[in-house]
């Protein structure tokens, strides 16, 4: 029998609407006061700080039996600002984005306009810097802050949703774009080092402060969360799962989520509050002195670190410039800030134009992470899309995870290139 709704027990959980009061005259002078910070930068070129609050009640009733009433709240707040090389006209772009439960769940003031300056300032520096042109790198790249947990996010926790296979035996008809094949087929064998383990506690409270925003009592498909441990010692246990069965794992296990950021996006398996240890990490100096040792045995005077992987939107007279390069990611990593490391002294350089190899099952196998652990409120990837243009949707979680990953070996070439707009003619006023 072709089952394609797995049954689950009946459920009951009423909770109150969440009343949250929201300053409106303040959030309106945040952001006009962070869009005004680019307005410094002459080489940037357009600018873009949005900030929307959603408040929500969700009802689930169904055949079951269940009845549920819940709240969903959630606060975005995106920065984003794009440019142009000097030399070459490159369009270039950066981005930061945040999620929360509400807007008071967001960093400080002062820390968000912080932020925002240094943002402005790397791609203003960004502007003059050159372009890559050295010889093609196959050693290790450090993933530094930011970089750190988007690679957590999309190179594993983004491969561990379970997809029901369309009828020519692929993954979803919608996924356009893919970081490389998933864990689906890797139930029981080894996909980490052997000291690392995820766990997803979606149940766990924070000893500081309320909630997590990855905390949920009940999914989107009227399912309980269970804990799990989808990677125990390096060997995949587990996999997100909704209530629709996969060959490799039939019960559901509480993880339809919400999605966000996609057109048509509904609801995918995805994490909750995500937990990822390991017995080997080793502090970030040592990393640091770990890349540089590494990169001198593999005949290089230098060493990569990616700092920054998040890219904005660029928008030209031409259109959207970077929805090719929006497709081609999912064929390569594209870091937004890259720094060039000697090995001599340890001096960095800003760069442009590179473009890093997507890991191999052997290169996650290999990576290293640092005692630095980071707990942060943030859209963490999930495998499987929820309509159509829903590749950039993500679901809201939160991750305790060591803040840089090191992968020995990674390819780094300079990215191909491409008819580049022109230059404005008038300056920005």
């Amino acid at each position: 029998m072709n089952v394609s709704f797995a049954q689950a027990r009946k459920v009951e959980v009423i909770e109150p609407p969440t009343d949250i009061q929201i300053d409106k005259t303040k959030l309106e002078s945040l952001v006009r006061d962070l869009s005004a910070i680019f307005s410094k930068y002459k080489p940037i070129q357009n600018s873009n700080v949005t900030l929307s609050f959603n408040n929500t009640y969700e009802f689930i009733k169904n055949t079951e039996g269940t009845n549920i009433r819940k709240p969903l709240t959630t606060c975005d707040l995106n920065i984003q600002a794009s440019a142009q090389a000097v030399d070459d006209g490159e369009p270039l772009s950066l981005a930061m984005a945040f999620t929360a439960l509400s807007p008071d769940a967001l960093p400080e003031r002062k820390v968000l306009i912080e932020r925002t300056e240094k943002l402005a300032k790397d791609l203003t520096a960004l502007t003059a810097t050159k372009k890559y042109d050295d010889k093609e790198y196959t050693g290790p790249v450090l993933f530094e802050g930011n970089a750190g947990s988007e690679f957590l996010s999309e190179q594993i926790l983004g491969k561990l949703s379970a997809q029901r296979e369309d009828i020519l035996g692929g993954g979803s008809v919608f996924s356009l774009v893919s970081k490389g094949p998933t864990f689906q087929k890797k139930i029981g064998t080894r996909v980490l080092p052997v000291s690392i383990t995820v766990r997803d506690i979606p149940l766990v409270k924070p000893k500081s402060r309320g909630s997590y925003l990855g905390n949920y009592s009940v999914d989107e498909e009227g399912v309980i969360p269970a804990d799990l441990t989808l990677i125990d010692n390096g060997i995949l246990k587990t996999l997100y799962m909704t209530r629709t069965p996969t060959k490799e794992v039939h019960e559901p296990n509480g993880h339809s989520r919400p999605l966000g950021g996609g057109i048509g996006a509904g609801s995918s398996a995805g994490p909750g509050v995500v937990e990822i240890s390991d017995k080997k990490a080793i502090k970030a100096s040592e990393m640091r002195k770990d890349l540089i040792k590494r990169a001198k045995e593999d005949g290089y005077d230098f060493a990569f670190i990616v700092r920054s992987m998040q890219k904005g939107t660029l928008i030209f007279s031409e259109g959207m410039g970077n929805f090719g390069d929006m497709l081609e990611s999912g064929k390569m990593l594209s870091p937004a800030l890259v720094y060039k490391v000697s090995t001599k002294d340890g001096s960095e350089t800003l760069i442009r134009g590179v473009e890093i190899s997507l890991p191999t099952a052997r290169d996650l196998r290999e990576i290293i992470t640092s005692k630095e652990i980071v707990t942060q409120d943030m859209g963490l990837a999930s495998g499987s899309g929820g309509g159509f243009f829903s590749f950039g949707a993500k679901v809201p979680a939160t991750l305790i995870a060591p803040e840089s990953v090191l992968v020995p070996e990674l390819e780094v070439r300079k990215k191909k290139t491409s008819a580049n707009p022109t230059q404005p003619v008038v300056e920005k006023p």
